[in-house]
C-alpha cells in the first residue's frame, strides 16, 4: 500500500527565531526528486485547522532526512518520517496519506488561486470517513 516516502525537517535559522519553519519533503519516485514545502508557522495541521504551506524547488533526494548545519549557519533536524501514499495528485490538489511515528493519516495540498504568490498552497488534514484510497 505505501509506496513512497516523506520527511518533515524542522529548520532554524541562525539568527531569527521568528523564522523557524517545517519543511515536508515528499519523494516522487517517477521522477526521483522531492517535492517540498515550507509551512511557516513551524506546527503540522491537526484535524479542523489549515496551515500555509509554502511550495519550494523540488530538491534531490538526498535531502529527505538531512540534519546538521548549513553553510549559511542555519540548523536543520528531522521532526518525523515515514512512509506515505500520494491518493490524488492533480495540478490543484494532492492528497496524501503519511504513515509517520508523529503524522499519520490524510492530507490535503491545495493550491491557492487567488494568491499573489504562485507557490501557495493550505494543508488540512482530512478526516477518517473523507479520505479515499
Amino acid at each position: 500500500m505505501f509506496k513512497s516516502k516523506f520527511s518533515i525537517q524542522e529548520h532554524r535559522p541562525k539568527k531569527r527565531r521568528s523564522n523557524r519553519h517545517l519543511d515536508l519533503r515528499i519523494l516522487n519516485e517517477k521522477k526521483n526528486t522531492l517535492w517540498s514545502w515550507a509551512l511557516p508557522k513551524s506546527k503540522f495541521p491537526r484535524k479542523g485547522e489549515q496551515r500555509l504551506a509554502i511550495r519550494t524547488p523540488n530538491h534531490p533526494p538526498s535531502y529527505m532526512y538531512f540534519h546538521g548545519d548549513l553553510e549559511n549557519g542555519d540548523s536543520v533536524s528531522v521532526y518525523d518520517r515515514g512512509d506515505c501514499k500520494v491518493l490524488v495528485n492533480k495540478h490543484n490538489l494532492i492528497v496524501v496519506y503519511f504513515r509517520g511515528k508523529k503524522i499519520n493519516g490524510a492530507y490535503n495540498l491545495i493550491k491557492l488561486q487567488s494568491s499573489k504568490r504562485k507557490d501557495s498552497w493550505i494543508i488540512t488534514k482530512l478526516k477518517e470517513n473523507d479520505k479515499k484510497r
